[in-house]
């Protein structure tokens, strides 16, 4: 699935090759930032929050430096696709589904997606501007750190734990990137 995502697609109009140089090694000493514990989601799973210490904990055996680091761009740039007008695009690449067989889609997707025909295109301008600005602060992150250490949510959940409203809610999602996400 990796290779399908991080390969540039010529048919696609959008696509664009990556920039992101792949790092060998980080040599015996590198930073790694960690979100502040405010920003940390564990749903209550202990065994969770534990492993995610003991990860921080091996990275500092390892020769690691932990850096507090801000989730708060990651997470709004997040909630820019789950509740901006970027739904709008994904309404637009699933409209003949919606239309033919909108059972097809679990509802809670559907009901994120059709919610793309209430943006505007000023809204969506506006969103550029957020996105770019956002852009810049990941960068920024990523200018002081080698990596982001994040949470896995390793575990399947009942739905009885999930949040009822998801998308207000959303797990920090599992990634230890190491270069923007964002570039351009």
């Amino acid at each position: 699935m990796f290779g399908v995502v991080a390969g540039f697609d010529p048919a696609d109009p959008l696509a664009r090759m990556s920039k992101a140089a792949a790092v060998s090694s980080f040599g015996q000493h590198f930073r790694f930032g960690v979100p502040p514990r405010a920003d940390l989601e564990f749903f209550g799973d202990q065994e969770a929050a534990r492993l995610f210490g003991a990860a921080v904990g091996i990275l500092e055996k390892i020769g690691g430096t932990p850096i507090a680091t801000s989730f708060a761009p990651f997470r709004e740039a997040g909630r820019l696709l789950y509740d901006g007008p970027w739904v709008a695009e994904r309404l637009h690449a699933t409209e003949a589904l919606l239309r033919d067989d909108p059972e097809a889609m679990l509802s809670v997707t559907r009901s994120i997606i059709e919610n793309g025909s209430g943006y505007s295109s000023l809204d969506a301008y506006r969103a550029q501007y957020e996105l770019a600005a956002l852009r810049r602060a990941i960068d920024n992150i990523f200018a002081s750190i080698d990596l982001l250490l994040l949470p896995l949510q390793a575990r399947f959940m009942r739905s009885p734990r999930l949040p009822r409203n998801r998308c207000a809610s959303t797990p920090i999602s599992a990634a230890i990137p190491i270069s923007s996400t964002c570039s351009t």
